[in-house]
């Protein structure tokens, strides 16, 4: 039996060898050149994909600090103020922040429907 198994071993092997060293068909060749090229194409749109949403994040992250630090202000503003002008300053001063706030969740989200991220 052991010795059954080592010339199997030896057979499968020498088939090995000689397969590995016999060169591919032009068919062969072109379909693993296909392949290759269809493998790249894949990962490039995946990577633009996630750039854009990348790039859509940090817009929307700067867009939204940007509001955040207008409405500091405004609220500084406000509070030379008095009574109900300050009040009706504040309260606009909120709206617009959250405005900023919704527009960007907006975006974000359109732009991650569009790359199929969601």
């Amino acid at each position: 039996m052991n010795r059954i198994g080592t010339i199997t071993a030896v057979v499968a092997a020498t088939v090995l060898l000689v397969a590995c060293g016999r060169r591919e068909t032009a068919a062969e060749t072109a379909q693993d050149v296909n392949e290759a090229a269809q493998e790249g194409a894949q990962q490039v749109a995946e990577a633009r994909q996630d750039a854009a949403v990348e790039r859509a994040e940090t817009t929307e992250d700067v867009a939204l600090a940007e509001a955040k630090a207008a409405h500091e202000v405004e609220k500084q503003k406000c509070d030379a103020m008095a009574g109900d002008a300050r009040d009706a300053c504040q309260n606009d001063a909120k709206a617009r922040l959250d405005m900023a706030q919704s527009q960007a969740d907006m975006r974000r989200e359109s732009t991650e429907a569009a790359v199929g991220k969601q």
